[in-house]
């Protein structure tokens, strides 16, 4: 097979209006060195920053996608895995439910405390979640012995709270759908 050598060349124009004429006399210069013909293709590359950047531009899109998506799915299942840990607390609850409704407690104060549990242990997942990944980051960080700031921003620098808003809000009406619901539809306990 034909071995192919590759070669990188940095070219600068004196001012960003000339970056066009510079390219096209550089392909002009090579395709004259190369011996190419009008109808043969180039067998060179160039490339100037604002390609450069649109296909670093294409790659974050392709990866930010990605991220959203796992993100997402972590939503999913931790939303299913809290959904559960309400359900059994609700049913191994349900004496005392029953208590509350025969004392006169509505069907709403007993969904309000489920709420209110519900948030809070979604809070303190989530702040915790927080915390153990910013720890996992710096221990690798300090393990590579890297001292520069490798990340655009640090996790604990800029305030959590749209994401954690929207995790809160997508979490709480999931949970509060179903383990609320069977806790306020719960029959009268004779105790």
């Amino acid at each position: 097979p034909e071995q192919r050598r590759f070669m990188a060349f940095m070219c600068q124009a004196e001012t960003p209006e000339q970056v066009m004429e510079a390219k096209a006399q550089i392909v002009n210069s090579l395709r004259r060195r190369h011996r190419l013909g009008t109808e043969q293709p180039n067998d060179f590359r160039i490339q100037t920053q604002d390609e450069i950047l649109k296909e670093f531009s294409k790659m974050s899109t392709v990866a930010t996608s990605v991220l959203v998506g796992i993100v997402g799915i972590s939503l999913l299942v931790g939303g299913i895995g809290i959904m559960n840990v309400m359900l059994v607390s609700v049913t191994e609850r349900t004496k005392e439910i029953g208590i509350r409704r025969a004392v006169g407690a509505t069907p709403g104060s007993i969904m309000l405390q489920v709420l209110l549990e519900s948030l809070a242990l979604t809070s303190i997942a989530g702040w915790l979640g927080l915390v153990a990944g910013t720890g996992v980051i710096e221990l690798v960080r300090s393990l590579l012995g890297r001292q520069e700031r490798w990340l655009l921003w640090r996790p604990l620098d800029a305030p959590p709270v749209p994401g954690q808003a929207c995790h809160l809000a997508a979490s709480t009406v999931q949970r509060w759908l179903d383990a609320a619901g069977r806790a306020a539809l719960a029959g009268r306990v004779v105790a």
